[in-house]
């Protein structure tokens, strides 16, 4: 059985004009496997973070929103998920019109 080796994870945030937001330091406990799996389609840390860092750099453009019309088809982010649950960007059907008139 693969045994969980303990990491530091130190967790800094910065705002734009460089002033520090938020820090703080973590003990975690991970699998090798989990921490060495870099396959973009599997479960693991690197791709975690990644997905971590990819929402934070959405996030920080303005809200917009978009309007979505029935019937309609658009790609939509899931995220890194686990298990068989699915990952990434993939065509999704609108089934409810977010337009308030109707």
């Amino acid at each position: 059985m693969n045994e969980a080796r303990e990491y530091h994870l130190h967790v800094l945030l910065k705002e734009a004009n460089g002033k520090e937001a938020f820090s703080e330091s973590y003990k975690i406990a991970l699998r090798d496997t989990f921490v060495s799996n870099a396959n973009p389609r599997e479960h693991g840390f690197k791709n975690h973070v990644h997905s971590f860092l990819t929402l934070l750099k959405k996030n920080t453009k303005p809200h917009v929103r978009q309007s979505f019309k029935k019937f309609s088809i658009h790609v939509v982010s899931y995220g890194m998920n686990a298990g068989s649950e699915i990952n990434g960007d993939r065509p999704s059907l609108i089934f409810k019109s977010d337009d308030s008139t109707k």
